[in-house]
C-alpha cells in the first residue's frame, strides 16, 4: 500500500484510561456512558479518522486492486458440468444442471414417436422427463474402456437439466465434475467430430488429456422440447 498521510494528533483515551486501557484513575465519563463507543470523544475521534485526506496515490492504487479482481474473476468466471456419454466427452454450463442423482428405473411411455425422449423418471417423487442425448447426437454408447484402464471408480449418474419450459434428465456413464474455464480457453471443434456433435457444440475444452465438447444448450433443449411432439 501507499505511505500514509500525516498522523492525526487523536488522544486516545479509551486505550489509557477507557475500556481497553490498564491506566488508573479510570475515566469519568464511564459512569455515564459504560462504554467508549457511547462516548462523544471516541465518536469525535472516528469522525477525524474518516474526515481526513486520502493518502497520496492511494484511490489509484486501489482502483488497479479492484481492476485486477475483476479480471481474474472474469479468467474463471464460466463453469460447466463434463460428463461422458460412450467415448465423448460432453459439458453443459454448469448454471443449466439443476442436480446429479444415482440411475433411477425409466418408465417408458407408449405411442412414442421420438427415440430421443426414453420415458420417465421419478426424481424426489415427481416424475420428469428422461430424454437421451445419446440418440440426439449419435453417439455409440458402452465405450469408454479406456477409462476403466485407469482403475478409477467409474458410476453412471443421471443429470437433471432445466430451461424455463421444462426440466429433462439424461444418463451419463460418468460425471467428472464441475470445471471452470475462461471463453478464451474455448477452441474449434476437431475436424474428425461426428456431423450431429458438430451441429450441437459450441467449441472444445482441453481438460488433461480430455477434449471436451461443450454444447450448445439452447440448441440441445430445443431438441429435447421437440421431442415431445
Amino acid at each position: 500500500m501507499s505511505a500514509a498521510s500525516p498522523a492525526l494528533q487523536i488522544h486516545d483515551c479509551w486505550n489509557r484510561i477507557g475500556v481497553w486501557g490498564r491506566e488508573t484513575p479510570r475515566c469519568p465519563k464511564l459512569e455515564q456512558f459504560t462504554h467508549c463507543y457511547n462516548c462523544d470523544v471516541y465518536q469525535a475521534a472516528g469522525h477525524m479518522l474518516h474526515a481526513r485526506a486520502l493518502p497520496t496515490g492511494y484511490q489509484a492504487e486501489w482502483t488497479e486492486i479492484v481492476a485486477s479482481r475483476k479480471q481474474a474473476h472474469a479468467r474463471t468466471g464460466l463453469a460447466a458440468v463434463v460428463f461422458r456419454i460412450g467415448r465423448e466427452w460432453l459439458a453443459v454450463p454448469a448454471g443449466l444442471v439443476e442436480e446429479i442423482v444415482e440411475l433411477r428405473t425409466v418408465h417408458s411411455l407408449p405411442h412414442r414417436s421420438s427415440p430421443i425422449l426414453h420415458g420417465l423418471v421419478n426424481i424426489r417423487g415427481k416424475l420428469q422427463l428422461c430424454v437421451s442425448i445419446a440418440e440426439l447426437l449419435g453417439i455409440k454408447t458402452g465405450g469408454g474402456d479406456a477409462e476403466k484402464k485407469e482403475h478409477r471408480s467409474i458410476y453412471p449418474r443421471m443429470v437433471v437439466v432445466r430451461n424455463d419450459q421444462h426440466r429433462f434428465v439424461f444418463a451419463a456413464d460418468e460425471v467428472l465434475g464441475t470445471h471452470r474455464y475462461a471463453e478464451k480457453e474455448l477452441e474449434s471443434l476437431p475436424a474428425t467430430l461426428s456431423g450431429a456433435l458438430t451441429k450441437y457444440s459450441t467449441g472444445a475444452l482441453r481438460l488433461g488429456d480430455r477434449n471436451v465438447g461443450l454444447l450448445d444448450h439452447e440448441l440441445v433443449l430445443y431438441a429435447f422440447s421437440r421431442s415431445l411432439a
